[in-house]
């Protein structure tokens, strides 16, 4: 009865050892994966104007987005060049 605890015991702390191991790697994954990001922008008549484009995890992750006059013009988030979100503003409602 004791060796068949002490058996569990045993899987579940190598379980939660394998998952401290891998929350580790994530953490310096997270901490050492280049980032880049680009910013262009302006104020115009107290609004902002601009462009953010956001590059992390070799261009894994990729984030872009550009204003016009404060309002959400396009932009999109890609995950392994795959679009997830995108923002579809101003300029097709101001075409209806």
């Amino acid at each position: 009865m004791a060796g068949g605890i002490l058996t569990v015991l045993s899987v579940i702390l190598w379980i939660l050892l394998a998952v401290l191991i891998l929350l580790i790697l994530l953490l310096l994954i997270l901490l050492f994966a280049p980032i880049s990001y680009r910013l262009k922008g302006s104020y115009i008549d107290e609004l902002p104007d601009g462009t953010a484009d956001v590059r992390a995890f070799f261009g894994m992750i990729h984030l872009s987005i550009s204003y016009d006059h404060g309002v959400a013009e396009s932009g999109y988030i890609k995950l392994l060049g795959i679009t997830i979100y995108r923002i579809e503003g101003a300029q097709d409602e101001e075409g209806d």
